[in-house]
């Protein structure tokens, strides 16, 4: 059985990094919006907002220099649905993406860099990362290449 999300959008407010008894984990919104023209030749547009949860160590570190309100990505993980109670007592239900160090990544494709955090930036505006440096399975370097969509 598999169970996998792949999204491209646009993160709706800084992410939020929490702590927990396995370790800080990251939290963020990210629109999705798919654009068409009705009948009439009217444009249209639907965004549909996602929850993202990661838990990979490396990539909570990355975001948290790199990602912020704004910022294009391109989010793998798994659908996950949590039951909670509100504090009116109401049973709640999120479906939220899972990133975690089994499953998931997430890769940054905003066109500049937020800022340049110590990384040299070349002159298309992308950052080049050192080689030790990883995102959940890909060296930052690999951020340059072209995306293959």
């Amino acid at each position: 059985m598999y169970n996998k999300a792949t999204l491209i959008g646009n993160v709706g407010k800084d992410p939020e990094i929490r702590g927990s008894d396995i370790g800080e984990f990251a939290t963020f919104t990210l629109a999705t919006s798919e654009k068409w023209k009705d009948k009439q030749g009217n444009p249209k547009e639907v965004t549909q907002w996602h929850s993202v949860v990661v838990y990979n160590e490396q990539t909570v570190n990355y975001i948290k220099s790199y990602v912020k309100k704004g910022s294009k990505l391109h989010v793998e993980g798994q659908i996950t649905y949590r039951k909670w109670s509100d504090k009116s007592g109401n049973d709640r239900i999120s479906t939220d993406i899972k990133v975690d160090r089994f499953r998931g990544s997430v890769l940054n494709l905003t066109e500049k860099p937020l800022t340049n955090y110590g990384s040299e930036q070349s002159q298309n505006g992308h950052i080049n990362m050192n080689q030790n440096d990883q995102v959940q399975g890909s060296t930052r370097g690999d951020l340059d290449d072209e995306i293959p969509f």
